[in-house]
């Protein structure tokens, strides 16, 4: 059919036919692709706070990509640090906000907010069970 206009010697092409797709290659029907995209649990979407899901910010709804960010964006917009542990973000401007009182801990199990690392590695020892882990900072 088309074989006539293509250049001598180029191969046969019969995926860009009509009809000449490979089972595998097959567009699947319109019911398949609904059941896709159909929520697996109805009711209200609850937010994420998890490497595998959507994570939003409480303050602002801004949604971001992953937990990184999340933390990030807490810290650079609300000045709220999430994980104490997490040392990638406490910066020398981090360290200064702190010791002015314009940082706030957020506890990541109940996300009560406290004025200091060791406000909150206290809070989550009394409230929660947490014994934090033994590092440098806090030996």
């Amino acid at each position: 059919l088309l074989t006539g206009l293509l250049p001598q010697g180029f191969p046969s092409l019969p995926f860009m036919l009509p009809g000449g797709l490979p089972q595998q290659f097959q567009m699947p029907d319109m019911d398949s692709l609904n059941a896709m995209n159909t929520p697996k649990q109805p009711g209200a979407v609850k937010r994420q706070y998890s490497s595998n899901g959507k994570n939003y910010c409480d303050l602002c709804n801004k949604e971001v990509c992953n937990k990184y960010f999340l933390r990030t964006h807490m810290l650079k917009m609300h000045g709220i640090v999430i994980d104490e542990n997490k040392t990638v973000i406490a910066n020398i401007d981090t360290l200064e906000k702190e010791r002015m009182g314009t940082l706030s801990f957020r506890c990541d199990i109940c996300h009560t907010e406290h004025k200091s690392r060791h406000l909150l590695r206290q809070h989550k020892q009394d409230v929660h069970g947490v014994v934090p882990l033994s590092t440098p900072s806090n030996r």
